[in-house]
């Protein structure tokens, strides 16, 4: 997995390689996580196979948030046509949970603010003032082997987006890759809007 290069960076000693074998560095669940979902993506590819999705370009990186906690990433979702107009843009607060890994959802107050903010060279600091979190919409995560699997609980996350009840999300976790398959439902259990045939699939750029 690309994320064991994090543990074999070239030591600075000058002891034999052979006595460091065992002394890799081991990453938390938590590390690994945020590691995962932080990056530069697109299902620019499953858009061109597949004309019932769209091209969208889904960015994410860390902020400076510890009212919230250790590790956070603010999400960016675009059109790739209209990067400059995100249709969703969210803070992750990510943190153990025994074995699993919960991801917490919040929107900005001020989301106008942040656009493009992974471009930028320093890192954006936010308060908890700053931030509404979507109760009842965190993923919990679970390891399945080299990638981490979850969702949303059932009928948890409210939504009124294009007049739904509520939302659910899946998210799957990979080196290389996002799959994301988020649909909004309405009281009698019809869907409403979101992916019918499967998961987005983001590829990391």
């Amino acid at each position: 997995m690309s994320l064991l290069v994090l543990a074999c960076a070239t030591p600075t000693s000058t002891a034999p390689l052979d006595s460091l074998s065992d002394s890799a560095v081991v990453i938390s669940a938590t590390d690994e996580v945020t590691a995962l979902l932080a990056g530069r993506f697109d299902s620019a590819d499953q858009a061109a196979e597949d004309f019932s999705y769209y091209a969208v370009s889904l960015v994410a990186c860390p902020v400076d948030a510890p009212e919230l906690g250790e590790h956070v990433l603010y999400i960016e979702q675009a059109l790739v046509e209209t990067l400059d107009s995100p249709y969703r843009q969210r803070l992750y607060v990510v943190t153990p949970e025994g074995e699993q890994v919960r991801s917490a959802i919040y929107e900005l107050d001020r989301p106008k603010k942040a656009v493009g903010l992974c471009d930028e060279d320093s890192v954006r600091t936010y308060t908890a003032d700053e931030a509404i979190e979507r109760v009842g919409c965190d993923v919990l995560l679970s390891r399945d082997g080299d990638a981490w699997v979850g969702e949303t609980g059932n009928e948890s996350c409210p939504s009124d987006l294009n007049g739904a009840s509520w939302a659910t999300s899946k998210v799957r976790l990979e080196s290389d890759r996002i799959e994301s398959w988020d649909q909004g439902w309405d009281g009698e259990g019809e869907q409403i809007w979101g992916a019918t045939a499967g998961a987005y699939v983001f590829l990391r750029r």
